[in-house]
């Protein structure tokens, strides 16, 4: 199962650990234990299987490649390499280093922004405003309010049901009410625009 693989792959490079090959076959559980084994060029392919994980080498960069071989020729390959930190300097963390100091008081924006909720359902539309106000009210989380709100209407998939409301801060109710809930229409919205020629 490639999900797998893809999971087990990232998970062994957080963790910086080469997990163990479990399901070895005979031939290669010998060669794992020393002896040579004339099925398998370890030394010509430059491959090696371990019984037992081992950490990742230090002179190169964690990259493993799943090969799921399976029928209908559905097969997909996958590689998975270690982030580059070096990249990474432009990512903005939500939550604040545990070293950092931080306070409890929001400043209000100049201007107000409007915050965008859109799910398949209004009982998850409830659930989401409920999610991101207890969200946001961890004092460990600093986030931007214009960040927000362009991340919740431009990076998100606009769905059926949809929320608004409009802030200055991310002091947020619980409370569904406090937002302006609306269904989106099958029909296409009409636009008129009146020009009064009036030169202001």
């Amino acid at each position: 199962n490639n999900a797998l693989g893809v999971g087990r792959a990232l998970l062994s490079n957080r963790l910086n650990t080469n997990g163990a090959s479990v399901t070895l076959k005979p031939h290669v559980q010998a060669a794992c234990r020393g002896s040579t084994s004339p099925a398998v060029d370890f030394v010509g392919n430059k491959v090696k299987a371990f019984r037992t994980a081992i950490p990742w080498p230090d002179s190169s960069p964690r990259r493993a490649s799943i090969s799921p071989l399976s029928y209908g020729s559905s097969n997909a390959y996958t590689i998975v390499e270690q982030a580059d930190h070096s990249v990474q300097v432009n990512h903005n963390s939500s939550y604040i280093r545990a070293d950092d100091k931080f306070t409890l008081d929001d400043d209000d924006t100049t201007r107000p922004f409007i915050l965008v909720l859109s799910v398949e359902d209004a009982i998850s539309l409830r659930a989401n405003v409920k999610a991101l106000a207890v969200y946001l009210i961890n004092h460990r989380v600093k986030i931007s309010v214009s960040d927000l709100a362009y991340t919740l209407s431009e990076r998100r998939i606009q769905q059926w049901y949809r929320a608004f409301i409009t802030i200055r801060n991310t002091n947020l109710e619980e409370k569904p009410e406090t937002w302006t809930v609306a269904k989106k229409s099958s029909q296409a919205p009409s636009f008129g625009f009146v020009l009064t020629g009036q030169g202001d």
